[in-house]
């Protein structure tokens, strides 16, 4: 497979009302850019004729978006009393439906807050894993989308997930501790 080029279009400056970036897609293949990373959240926030929108103005611009990043949006609760595991699966079956009828492969579970916001990761490591093995990667499964699990610093990347069956992967970052 060659190397591709892409942009993650979450890190690009656009306007509140488009926080996918679909304004700057045409630019980026412009720029001669292969690929488009989304930020899955803000894809499944889209209205069903925005995210249309969203899939022809990628299909017209020849890109492709073969991975998505924020798989949750920082307002959901994942873990302890507040977070509602009906919610969170209803959440991921709409929004990695719609990943899928992109094109999306692999999705990267968080974003820095979604990780940081339950302290460290190190003492809630056996709720994060379960998490991943109950809840979130049933749902990968049935759309054959890999999940990646982003480390941010090292006690995140030392979630193992020893012995898990799903097809989860790790990164691991370059982060010195």
């Amino acid at each position: 497979m060659p190397l591709e080029f892409g942009v993650c279009t979450n890190f690009l400056e656009t306007p509140d009302t488009d926080p996918v970036g679909m304004c700057r897609i045409p630019v980026i293949a412009e720029a001669g850019f292969q690929y488009v990373e989304l930020p899955l959240c803000h894809v499944a926030a889209l209205s069903d004729g925005e995210f249309e929108r969203l899939a022809d103005v990628i299909r017209s611009s020849g890109l492709h978006s073969p991975a998505a990043c924020n798989l949750f949006p920082d307002q959901m609760p994942l873990l302890g009393g507040q977070a509602n595991p009906g919610e969170i699966s209803a959440y991921l079956e709409h929004a990695l439906c719609r990943a899928s009828r992109l094109g999306i492969r692999k999705v990267v579970f968080a974003s820095v807050s979604a990780w940081t916001a339950y302290g460290s990761c190190q003492d809630r490591r056996a709720e994060i894993v379960e998490l991943v093995r109950g809840t979130v990667a049933p749902a990968f499964q049935k759309y054959q989308i890999r999940l990646l699990l982003e480390g941010l610093r090292r006690q995140v990347c030392l979630l193992s997930l020893d012995g898990c069956t799903v097809p989860v992967a790790l990164i691991h970052t370059n982060t010195k501790t």
